[in-house]
Protein backbone atom coordinates (compact mmCIF):
# COMPACT_ATOMS: atom_id res chain seq x y z
CA UNK A 1 0.00 0.00 0.00
CA UNK A 2 1.33 2.94 -0.56
CA UNK A 3 0.83 5.62 2.26
CA UNK A 4 1.21 9.13 0.76
CA UNK A 5 -1.83 10.79 -0.86
CA UNK A 6 -0.95 14.10 -1.97
CA UNK A 7 -4.02 16.18 -2.35
CA UNK A 8 -3.75 19.01 -5.44
CA UNK A 9 -6.34 21.18 -5.23
CA UNK A 10 -6.85 23.91 -8.49
CA UNK A 11 -7.81 27.88 -6.97
CA UNK A 12 -9.34 28.38 -10.47
CA UNK A 13 -7.84 31.98 -9.93
CA UNK A 14 -6.08 34.28 -12.20
CA UNK A 15 -2.24 33.48 -10.78
CA UNK A 16 -3.46 29.35 -11.57
CA UNK A 17 -2.21 28.28 -8.46
CA UNK A 18 -2.18 24.86 -6.83
CA UNK A 19 -2.87 24.22 -3.16
CA UNK A 20 -1.53 20.72 -1.61
CA UNK A 21 -2.33 18.63 0.76
CA UNK A 22 -0.20 16.17 2.02
CA UNK A 23 -1.63 13.28 3.63
CA UNK A 24 -0.44 9.94 5.71
CA UNK A 25 -3.97 7.44 4.71
CA UNK A 26 -3.02 5.17 7.12
CA UNK A 27 -3.36 7.88 9.99
CA UNK A 28 -5.25 10.61 8.36
CA UNK A 29 -2.63 12.87 9.60
CA UNK A 30 -2.03 15.91 6.71
CA UNK A 31 0.56 18.66 5.71
CA UNK A 32 -0.90 21.78 4.39
CA UNK A 33 1.80 23.47 1.81
CA UNK A 34 1.28 27.09 0.67
CA UNK A 35 -2.36 27.55 1.36
CA UNK A 36 -4.23 30.68 -0.57
CA UNK A 37 -7.67 28.71 -0.99
CA UNK A 38 -8.48 28.51 2.69
CA UNK A 39 -11.88 27.50 1.75
CA UNK A 40 -11.00 24.44 -0.92
CA UNK A 41 -8.63 23.33 1.58
CA UNK A 42 -10.80 23.37 4.58
CA UNK A 43 -13.17 21.59 2.70
CA UNK A 44 -11.26 19.09 1.56
CA UNK A 45 -9.83 18.56 5.61
CA UNK A 46 -13.17 18.45 6.98
CA UNK A 47 -14.91 16.14 4.53
CA UNK A 48 -11.95 13.85 4.68
CA UNK A 49 -11.59 14.10 8.40
CA UNK A 50 -7.65 14.85 8.33
CA UNK A 51 -5.63 16.21 11.24
CA UNK A 52 -3.32 19.05 10.04
CA UNK A 53 -0.21 18.49 11.65
CA UNK A 54 1.46 21.60 9.94
CA UNK A 55 1.39 24.39 7.71
CA UNK A 56 4.67 24.32 5.44
CA UNK A 57 5.36 27.54 3.39
CA UNK A 58 8.13 27.09 0.35
CA UNK A 59 8.48 30.58 0.10
CA UNK A 60 6.71 34.42 1.06
CA UNK A 61 5.34 35.39 -1.81
CA UNK A 62 1.75 36.42 -1.04
CA UNK A 63 -0.03 33.78 -2.84
CA UNK A 64 1.91 31.05 -0.66
CA UNK A 65 1.47 32.54 2.13
CA UNK A 66 -2.24 34.57 2.33
CA UNK A 67 -4.24 31.20 4.00
CA UNK A 68 -1.33 30.98 6.87
CA UNK A 69 -3.52 32.41 9.34
CA UNK A 70 -6.86 31.12 8.48
CA UNK A 71 -6.01 27.46 8.36
CA UNK A 72 -3.81 27.80 11.50
CA UNK A 73 -6.75 29.06 13.40
CA UNK A 74 -9.20 26.61 12.27
CA UNK A 75 -6.89 23.78 12.64
CA UNK A 76 -4.48 25.28 15.41
CA UNK A 77 -1.77 23.09 13.41
CA UNK A 78 2.28 25.16 13.63
CA UNK A 79 3.93 27.06 10.84
CA UNK A 80 6.86 25.89 8.87
CA UNK A 81 8.65 28.30 6.74
CA UNK A 82 12.24 28.83 5.12
CA UNK A 83 14.53 30.19 7.33
CA UNK A 84 15.13 33.96 6.51
CA UNK A 85 11.81 34.32 4.60
CA UNK A 86 9.75 37.11 5.61
CA UNK A 87 6.56 35.39 6.99
CA UNK A 88 5.02 36.36 10.26
CA UNK A 89 3.88 33.51 13.10
CA UNK A 90 6.67 30.88 12.20
CA UNK A 91 6.62 28.22 15.02
CA UNK A 92 9.83 26.05 12.59
CA UNK A 93 12.51 27.75 10.47
CA UNK A 94 13.19 25.18 7.90
CA UNK A 95 16.86 24.81 6.07
CA UNK A 96 18.58 22.28 3.94
CA UNK A 97 18.55 19.03 5.37
CA UNK A 98 15.50 18.84 8.12
CA UNK A 99 13.11 16.41 7.52
CA UNK A 100 9.31 16.38 8.34
CA UNK A 101 7.63 13.27 9.66
CA UNK A 102 3.90 12.63 8.19
CA UNK A 103 2.15 9.99 9.92
CA UNK A 104 4.03 6.51 10.81
CA UNK A 105 6.71 6.37 8.20
CA UNK A 106 6.26 9.01 5.27
CA UNK A 107 9.64 11.37 5.64
CA UNK A 108 9.53 14.59 4.03
CA UNK A 109 13.48 15.87 3.55
CA UNK A 110 14.02 19.60 3.77
CA UNK A 111 15.93 21.26 0.33
CA UNK A 112 17.23 24.31 -0.44
CA UNK A 113 15.80 25.47 -3.50
CA UNK A 114 16.17 29.18 -4.25
CA UNK A 115 16.30 31.36 -7.28
CA UNK A 116 12.64 32.19 -7.63
CA UNK A 117 13.07 33.77 -4.64
CA UNK A 118 15.48 33.93 -1.47
CA UNK A 119 15.05 31.83 0.35
CA UNK A 120 13.25 29.09 -1.16
CA UNK A 121 12.72 25.53 -0.01
CA UNK A 122 11.16 22.17 -1.35
CA UNK A 123 9.71 18.93 0.24
CA UNK A 124 10.55 15.73 -1.21
CA UNK A 125 9.11 12.55 0.07
CA UNK A 126 11.09 9.43 0.93
CA UNK A 127 8.85 7.02 -0.27
CA UNK A 128 9.31 4.42 -3.09
CA UNK A 129 7.30 6.92 -5.51
CA UNK A 130 9.11 9.85 -4.71
CA UNK A 131 7.11 13.19 -4.36
CA UNK A 132 8.56 16.65 -4.86
CA UNK A 133 6.63 19.56 -3.96
CA UNK A 134 8.42 22.22 -5.30
CA UNK A 135 6.60 25.77 -5.21
CA UNK A 136 7.90 27.78 -7.59
CA UNK A 137 11.53 26.03 -8.55
CA UNK A 138 10.22 23.96 -11.33
CA UNK A 139 6.85 23.91 -13.00
CA UNK A 140 6.16 21.49 -15.90
CA UNK A 141 8.36 22.35 -18.57
CA UNK A 142 9.28 25.37 -16.78
CA UNK A 143 11.30 27.32 -14.30
CA UNK A 144 10.25 29.87 -11.70
CA UNK A 145 10.76 33.52 -12.54
CA UNK A 146 13.33 35.22 -10.92
CA UNK A 147 11.92 38.57 -10.83
CA UNK A 148 12.17 38.80 -6.59
CA UNK A 149 15.29 36.46 -7.15
CA UNK A 150 18.29 35.48 -8.91
CA UNK A 151 18.66 33.88 -11.79
CA UNK A 152 22.16 32.32 -11.25
CA UNK A 153 20.86 31.09 -7.73
CA UNK A 154 18.60 29.68 -9.90
CA UNK A 155 20.95 27.82 -12.10
CA UNK A 156 22.71 26.21 -9.50
CA UNK A 157 19.45 24.43 -7.85
CA UNK A 158 18.43 23.31 -11.55
CA UNK A 159 22.37 22.27 -11.46
CA UNK A 160 22.92 20.64 -8.20
CA UNK A 161 19.68 19.54 -7.14
CA UNK A 162 16.14 19.27 -9.64
CA UNK A 163 18.35 17.24 -12.44
CA UNK A 164 19.89 15.14 -9.54
CA UNK A 165 16.68 13.51 -8.81
CA UNK A 166 15.50 10.17 -9.76
CA UNK A 167 13.33 10.45 -13.14
CA UNK A 168 10.64 8.38 -10.94
CA UNK A 169 9.77 11.64 -8.76
CA UNK A 170 6.62 13.44 -9.29
CA UNK A 171 6.75 16.88 -9.02
CA UNK A 172 3.67 19.69 -7.85
CA UNK A 173 4.37 22.97 -8.59
CA UNK A 174 2.34 25.84 -7.37
CA UNK A 175 1.04 26.73 -10.68
CA UNK A 176 -0.37 25.67 -13.63
CA UNK A 177 1.87 26.91 -16.54
CA UNK A 178 1.77 23.75 -18.44
CA UNK A 179 1.05 24.36 -22.11
CA UNK A 180 2.76 27.95 -22.42
CA UNK A 181 5.65 26.27 -21.16
CA UNK A 182 5.14 23.70 -23.73
CA UNK A 183 4.80 26.44 -26.60
CA UNK A 184 7.62 27.99 -24.93
CA UNK A 185 9.71 24.81 -25.10
CA UNK A 186 8.50 24.57 -28.76
CA UNK A 187 9.41 27.98 -30.00
CA UNK A 188 13.12 26.97 -29.00
CA UNK A 189 12.97 23.14 -30.40
CA UNK A 190 10.34 23.14 -32.92
CA UNK A 191 11.03 19.24 -33.61
CA UNK A 192 10.73 18.54 -30.19
CA UNK A 193 8.12 15.50 -30.77
CA UNK A 194 7.97 14.83 -27.13
CA UNK A 195 6.98 18.37 -26.23
CA UNK A 196 4.24 18.37 -28.95
CA UNK A 197 2.90 14.80 -27.92
CA UNK A 198 2.57 16.21 -24.21
CA UNK A 199 1.21 19.38 -25.36
CA UNK A 200 -1.35 17.33 -27.23
CA UNK A 201 -2.42 15.26 -24.32
CA UNK A 202 -2.43 18.73 -21.86
CA UNK A 203 -4.54 20.54 -23.88
CA UNK A 204 -7.01 17.99 -23.19
CA UNK A 205 -7.16 18.33 -19.89
CA UNK A 206 -8.74 20.86 -17.27
CA UNK A 207 -6.37 22.58 -15.07
CA UNK A 208 -8.41 20.12 -11.91
CA UNK A 209 -7.09 16.95 -14.28
CA UNK A 210 -4.22 17.86 -15.63
CA UNK A 211 -0.87 15.54 -15.63
CA UNK A 212 1.74 15.24 -13.24
CA UNK A 213 4.65 14.62 -14.93
CA UNK A 214 7.81 13.05 -13.65
CA UNK A 215 11.59 14.37 -13.62
CA UNK A 216 12.38 11.21 -16.15
CA UNK A 217 9.43 13.23 -18.99
CA UNK A 218 10.46 16.81 -17.83
CA UNK A 219 13.73 15.63 -19.22
CA UNK A 220 12.39 15.28 -22.63
CA UNK A 221 10.87 18.41 -22.79
CA UNK A 222 11.76 21.10 -19.90
CA UNK A 223 14.34 22.80 -21.97
CA UNK A 224 15.82 23.93 -18.04
CA UNK A 225 16.40 20.21 -17.60
CA UNK A 226 18.18 20.00 -22.09
CA UNK A 227 20.91 22.54 -21.61
CA UNK A 228 23.36 20.74 -23.49
CA UNK A 229 20.88 19.39 -26.22
CA UNK A 230 22.24 20.63 -29.65
CA UNK A 231 18.35 21.20 -30.42
CA UNK A 232 18.17 24.29 -27.52
CA UNK A 233 21.42 25.52 -28.45
CA UNK A 234 20.38 25.53 -32.22
CA UNK A 235 17.63 27.84 -31.08
CA UNK A 236 19.95 30.06 -29.17
CA UNK A 237 22.39 31.09 -31.73
CA UNK A 238 23.63 34.27 -30.18
CA UNK A 239 25.50 32.30 -27.90
CA UNK A 240 27.38 29.96 -30.57
CA UNK A 241 28.34 26.76 -30.96
CA UNK A 242 29.42 25.70 -27.67
CA UNK A 243 28.04 27.87 -24.35
CA UNK A 244 28.21 26.77 -21.39
CA UNK A 245 25.28 24.98 -19.56
CA UNK A 246 25.14 28.51 -17.12
CA UNK A 247 25.06 30.92 -20.12
CA UNK A 248 22.47 28.70 -21.70
CA UNK A 249 20.17 28.63 -18.54
CA UNK A 250 20.44 32.72 -18.50
CA UNK A 251 19.45 32.65 -21.81
CA UNK A 252 16.33 30.57 -21.73
CA UNK A 253 15.24 32.38 -18.36
CA UNK A 254 15.49 36.01 -20.08
CA UNK A 255 13.83 34.76 -23.24
CA UNK A 256 10.72 33.39 -21.04
CA UNK A 257 10.20 36.66 -18.90
CA UNK A 258 9.65 38.21 -22.50
CA UNK A 259 8.11 35.29 -24.13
Amino acid sequence: MIDLHIERLWLANNLRNYNYIAVCKKTGEALVIDPFGTRQILNAINDNGWTVKAVINTHDHGDHIAGNDAIMNATHAPLFAPLNAKIDHVDRWLSEGDQIRLGESIVFDVIDTSGHTLPHISLLSNTDQPELLCGDTIFNAGAGNVHSGDAEILFQTFENKISKLDDNTRIYPGHDYMQTNLEFTLSIESDNQSARAMLDQASRHSPESQIITTIGQERTFNTFLRLDEPSVINGLAELGTTPSRKAVFLALRALRNQW
